[in-house]
């Protein structure tokens, strides 16, 4: 009997969208991998109609659309989509966390994210006329990128885009499926962007942890 090799998902984070896989991709394919890459509703919204469990809900959809077993990766904010999407799937069999928010069921996250954040990224980061959060491409460079060649930077700077944080500021999962399925947290010590000890907090509730001097962007994902 052949098994199936699972299908790996993708989860990209704030400002981004499924450009963020232009590198991480081809990998995966040279690999014979099957994936699917998210592309979060809040970074393509209009306006701020569009909140985190609007990606959960998507970030589900294609969970329960893929035949066969599933390895779900998050990164930064993505952490907290694949959280929530992941909470009593039968399907999903690991979950990897890439310097990424890892929340608990009923934890308000934005408060949680806020204090994580370093202060130089903070900085960079405003909030347009419609209330959806932008950052300065060049602070978003230099704190998520910076390992990151010059060409690298510039995929960035083009594509980086606003994201809607919804209406609810107090919004939280109603589950979490970190809490039942096995997962891998990689804890990104050169991060500028989410602070390190803030990630090692949340590697405590994974099954396993990985520890490299790496950017918020390793391999510029």
């Amino acid at each position: 009997m052949v098994t199936k090799t699972a299908t790996v998902l993708l989860v990209h984070g704030t400002f981004c969208g499924d450009w963020a896989y232009w590198k991480l991709a081809p990998c995966l394919d040279e690999r014979g991998l099957d994936w699917v890459g998210a592309d979060l509703p809040t970074c393509r919204a209009a306006d701020t109609s569009v909140g985190p469990l609007d990606d959960v809900a998507y970030v589900r959809a294609l969970i329960d659309a893929i035949d066969g077993p599933v390895v779900v990766a998050g990164k930064s904010y993505g952490g907290t989509v694949v959280s929530g999407a992941t909470a009593g799937s039968s399907n999903v069999k690991e979950l990897v966390y890439i310097a990424a928010m890892m929340p608990e069921a009923d934890e308000p996250f934005q408060k949680t994210t806020g204090a994580a954040m370093t202060p130089e990224f903070v900085e960079g980061m405003r909030f347009l006329p419609d209330g959806r959060g932008a950052m300065d491409p060049e602070v978003g460079a230099a704190c998520a990128f910076w390992q990151a060649t010059e060409e690298d930077r510039d995929v960035w700077r083009r594509n980086g885009s606003p994201t809607s944080f919804g209406r609810d500021p107090s919004v939280c999962l109603g589950g979490v499926g970190w809490g039942d399925i096995p997962s891998t947290y990689i804890v990104c010590s050169e991060d500028r962007a989410i602070q390190p000890s803030a990630q090692r907090a949340w590697a405590e509730r994974a099954t396993h942890v990985i520890e490299r001097p790496w950017d918020h962007s390793p391999g510029s994902w």
